[in-house]
């Protein structure tokens, strides 16, 4: 592969990281292995016809949404699991609450809670609940209408919302008949990012909600040992800091300003660094999710609720208590944290 740069852009064209892949087409710069390759006819040609694009923005772009969706379809899952153990009410999900508001996503969130939860969901302990879990369909699906291009069907996988969604960004960008700015793509990031920071809020949420007895029945933190045992406490301290990071990346990239060439380029999209800020938005998110999963899969097991091993829900229940240490005395977590940032990397047909 072409060794490519990936700072340089700043959302007109990725000008300098396209020009790197060109030298290296044309034979005039090594690729990553050091290599240059001859045995084929070196590429010529117009360069600006290559390196006009945003082709990189682009592809990091898809590559980030589709990651976003998978994060999405893992999040709900980690939810229900949550809701399950603080027994929690499944009113908010009714399709009847949200044909009252059809705001683009909500239902569709609402929906998949409703069949997540059919089966396993245990009587309500309480009128009402937090906003963690009352508030999920309309903020989770403030999220889910920001991945544009979706299906309307959630059972259809990634990949063919990922096809019609990067199908759906691949446009002319030619500095000859039009100014190659991304403002488009990166304002997209920007809402998702800032749809993602606040669907992430409510996981700190929630993530409380289970450490408290008065919600779970249990011991403090989830701690099962001599009085004064912290169980999972810290991992509330681990999902603030993720959280913070978050927050930090969600920040829009696309309020940038800057005048360079002489004056002649008085405005720019940034929209490189939006689909860098998603990515360190991301891995932020699946910091703070992870900490839920592994309270709410631990909260779960203790508690002794039924779970329907033959459901979408139980079978990811089976899925993440086989990967995390069974033992809920005091002890490091990092393992457990690992396991379940590696499980929230996947991709599931449940």
């Amino acid at each position: 592969m072409p060794s490519v740069h990936g700072y340089g852009a700043i959302g007109t064209a990725d000008l300098s990281a396209l020009a790197e892949i060109a030298l290296a087409l044309m034979g005039e710069v090594p690729f990553e292995n050091g290599q240059v390759r001859s045995y084929w006819t070196p590429v010529t040609g117009d360069a600006l016809t290559f390196i006009e694009s945003n082709a990189m923005t682009v592809a990091q772009g898809c590559l980030g949404l589709a990651e976003a969706e998978n994060w999405l379809d893992h999040y709900l899952l980690t939810s229900a699991l949550s809701l399950v153990a603080v027994k929690g009410s499944t009113e908010p999900f009714s399709a009847a609450v949200h044909a009252a508001r059809p705001q683009a996503g909500q239902a569709e969130v609402a929906q998949r809670m409703r069949e997540l939860l059919a089966g396993s969901s245990p009587a309500a302990a309480r009128v009402q609940d937090s906003y963690g879990f009352r508030a999920l369909p309309q903020v989770a699906g403030a999220l889910r209408a920001s991945l544009e291009g979706r299906p309307r069907c959630w059972a259809l996988r990634s990949m063919r919302r990922r096809r019609t969604r990067c199908t759906a960004w691949t446009a002319a960008t030619s500095s000859t008949t039009q100014i190659s700015t991304a403002l488009p793509l990166a304002l997209a990031m920007d809402h998702t990012k800032l749809a993602l920071a606040s669907v992430a809020h409510l996981s700190g949420a929630r993530l409380n909600n289970l450490s408290d007895p008065g919600m779970t029945g249990l011991n403090s933190f989830l701690a099962d040992g001599e009085p004064g045992s912290s169980g999972v406490m810290l991992l509330e301290y681990n999902s603030a800091a993720a959280l913070a990071r978050l927050r930090t990346a969600a920040q829009p990239a696309s309020l940038g300003v800057t005048v360079i060439s002489r004056g002649t380029e008085d405005h720019a999209s940034f929209a490189a660094q939006s689909a860098d800020q998603l990515r360190d938005a991301l891995r932020a998110a699946t910091d703070a999710l992870a900490c839920e999963l592994i309270s709410a899969t631990r909260a779960v097991s203790l508690t002794g609720a039924a779970m329907d091993h033959t459901t979408s829900l139980g079978q990811y229940f089976l899925e993440a208590q086989n990967r995390f240490n069974p033992d809920v005395i005091d002890r490091p977590l990092s393992g457990d944290l690992a396991a379940a940032a590696g499980l929230l990397q996947l991709s599931f047909d449940l």
